[in-house]
């Protein structure tokens, strides 16, 4: 079953129950169903079963109800963020060739009539329903095709791990220009649940309104929004946890020390943190009270994966290797990138570019293969070296990439984001985090070189931008 046809079937069996929330405006899975159709209606005598449309995301209602229409009509769903630069959005569209771009979501409906015409769901479990493009930090972006099946296996898991029900209302803290938004957007309304928008996350004040008026029971945040959270109100936060069923994290790094704190907050909610890629979506899960908090995942709880050596060998347990996935919810190609599909895939796993290794019961990231430093052949992971620093008196974060050296190959290099209330000098700074790496790190991963930086690059979403540190 698709999502859209699960959407049209809590129409039927429970039609004015709240699907969508949108600050006081209440729209019913009877009106959501409704709506539906009705855009359908208009979009299909310009766009064919099969063809694209790219979506500009916004977290509102008129957004929503266009992408299912999309998938009602049975053509791809293009989601792109508004911000996103003009050479991306270009891309995306020489790209995709779209038969329809929707800029702006609520002039496009507002501008539909009503129409009597019925028209069945186009949408077929085994074809594309949307095609996500990865930001392109790194290089160009990818295209992801991910199939209705594709998307309905991979909401099916994410609601195993979480365990939203009907009954739950979520609050979306996520854009729904971000594979997590659209998880939890999706999740939620597959199960009959209701959904609450309209309450940006920069002004809390209206955040902690919005789940005392309406009852919200759950949400799902990167760990960025999290910091700032608890930066802008502290502990606050944790007078909700009597009412907070459930809470996902994902798609960035959150410390051991932070996950702890979660479980202090919240003792009754049901914590989990996901780690994957937009090609295999919620790979793997760990719950914040069951789990080791040093792993990404257990494995019992998600995709199948192994360990690939440098040799190309598997590797057996604790050994480290490139970290590879296979889900029924994975995608299984990229789009119009044969080359790239075959580089990507070993035995049908897909391969990550992480570092990791297995043992026992977890999962456990040591590295991103890419961002290795190779240092006289030593290979050293950046996390590894800014788990050190990041505990040095005075340090806010850091971040490591690679320096050039005649005799070594390359060296560490570090940026390091001071603690406001940091007001020494910047030489004896360094030379405190020489004396504390020097008691905590082997000689070939201490850095060599410091620089001081008022913050690191990171993404919308708190994923550090590693390839912008070498032009800083």
């Amino acid at each position: 079953m698709s999502i859209i046809t699960r959407i049209l079937d809590h129409s039927s069996s429970k039609p004015l129950h709240v699907a969508i929330q949108e600050k006081d405006v209440s729209i019913t899975y009877e009106q959501l169903a409704s709506d539906i159709r009705r855009v359908s209606n208009s979009m299909k005598l310009t766009v064919g079963v099969g063809e694209f449309v790219i979506i500009h995301a916004s977290n509102s209602y008129e957004f929503i109800l266009t992408y299912f229409s999309v998938h009602y009509t049975g053509a791809k769903a293009v989601i792109i963020a508004s911000d996103s630069e003009k050479n991306y959005k270009e891309f995306v569209v020489n790209t995709v060739k779209p038969k329809l771009v929707v800029c702006d979501c609520k002039s496009y409906v507002n501008n539909i009539v009503q129409s009597n015409e019925s028209n069945a769901c186009l949408a077929q479990e085994s074809e594309h329903a949307d095609l996500m493009f990865t930001s392109g930090t790194t290089g160009e972006p990818k295209g992801v095709p991910l199939t209705h099946a594709q998307l309905t296996a991979a909401t099916e898991h994410i609601v195993e791990q979480v365990g939203n029900t009907g009954n739950d209302v979520e609050l979306l803290l996520m854009p729904l220009s971000h594979s997590f938004g659209m998880a939890r957007m999706r999740s939620t309304l597959f199960v009959g649940g209701t959904l609450v928008i309209g309450y940006p996350l920069q002004r809390l004040k209206g955040v902690f309104k919005a789940i005392e008026e309406h009852s919200v029971t759950g949400f799902g945040i990167v760990p960025s929004a999290w910091s700032f959270i608890t930066q802008m109100s502290k502990d606050m936060i944790a007078k909700y946890a009597s009412r907070l069923r459930y809470i996902e994290l994902g798609s960035a790094y959150l410390a051991p020390e932070e996950k702890r704190r979660l479980t202090e907050w919240f003792p009754d909610t049901n914590i989990v943190m996901h780690y994957g890629l937009t090609e295999v979506s919620r790979a793997i899960f760990t719950c914040f009270h069951t789990d080791d908090l040093e792993a990404i995942g257990k494995v019992s709880r998600g995709a199948k994966f192994i360990i690939i050596k440098e040799d190309g060998s598997k590797a057996e347990e604790g050994e480290e290797g490139e970290i590879a996935f296979l889900a029924p919810w994975m995608a299984s190609e990229y789009y119009n990138n044969p080359l790239l599909t075959s580089k990507s895939y070993f035995e049908g796993y897909l391969l990550t570019g992480d570092l990791g290794k297995y043992q026992g019961e977890y999962l456990y990231l040591t590295g991103r293969l890419k961002e290795v430093i190779n240092v006289g052949g030593k290979k050293v992971s950046p996390y590894q070296v800014e788990d050190v620093l990041n505990q040095c008196d005075g340090i806010l974060e850091s971040a490591c990439i690679p320096f050039s050296d005649k005799n070594m190959g390359e060296v560490v290099q570090a940026y390091v984001v001071l603690e406001p209330e940091n007001t020494a000098e910047f030489s004896e700074i360094v030379g405190n985090l020489k004396q504390y790496a020097a008691e905590h790190l082997p000689v070939h991963m201490r850095p060599q070189k410091f620089h001081k930086i008022n913050s690191l690059p990171k993404t919308p979403l708190g994923k550090l931008q590693r390839l912008k540190l070498a032009s800083m």
